[in-house]
């Protein structure tokens, strides 16, 4: 979700670019992005979280193969370095939580919500915030590979889930993060 990069020169180059070339996800209509290294850019040595002075602009959810290549002042060339299958990734997941509503009181701790994508990782949590005292909160769960998938996710722990307290009410939380480090998290007062 950045355009930071790291990267190593054995030397002082005259001159060097590095190339994004589109290799699959997002349509990118320029397809392939060079950009020239300047000044500090062609020193010698490790570039650590280096964003380069010409950063493309790249087009959210593409993929992307990332080289570069140079020459040094005796126009030796370089080999190529590259970096396959990159996915440019700067928008957060988002999930809608239809079920329950809020300030409703339901018989068990089944949810239904939506993701805009897939999670890398993710959290469900339901956490006591009024109502009869539960030793237990807040209950906490991994959302395990099926929960992070995008799409439609119905009645979740309507057979199974956390064993809830009655008359407690809880605020459901879903957060997590995409495969970029984007974060989202969503929060719903409800009633059990």
């Amino acid at each position: 979700n950045h355009l930071f990069i790291n990267y190593y020169l054995s030397e002082l180059l005259k001159e060097a670019s590095i190339t994004w070339e589109r290799t699959g996800g997002n349509n990118d209509p320029k397809g392939t992005h060079q950009q020239f290294l300047l000044d500090s850019e062609l020193d010698e040595g490790t570039h650590t979280n280096t964003r380069i002075l010409n950063s493309p602009n790249l087009i959210d959810g593409a993929i992307y193969t990332i080289s570069i290549f140079g020459k040094d002042r005796a126009e030796n060339k370089s080999n190529v370095a590259k970096i396959e299958k990159i996915r440019y990734d700067f928008t957060a997941p988002t999930i809608t939580l239809s079920d329950p509503q809020p300030s409703t009181y339901v018989p068990t701790p089944a949810i239904t919500y939506n993701l805009s994508e897939a999670l890398h990782q993710g959290n469900i949590s339901f956490i006591r915030s009024g109502g009869t005292f539960d030793p237990l909160s807040p209950h906490i769960i991994a959302m395990n590979l099926d929960l992070r998938q995008k799409g439609l996710h119905e009645k979740i722990f309507q057979d199974d889930g956390p064993v809830l307290t009655e008359g407690t009410i809880y605020t459901i939380s879903i957060s997590g993060k995409d495969r970029g480090g984007n974060k989202m998290s969503y929060m719903s007062r409800k009633y059990i």
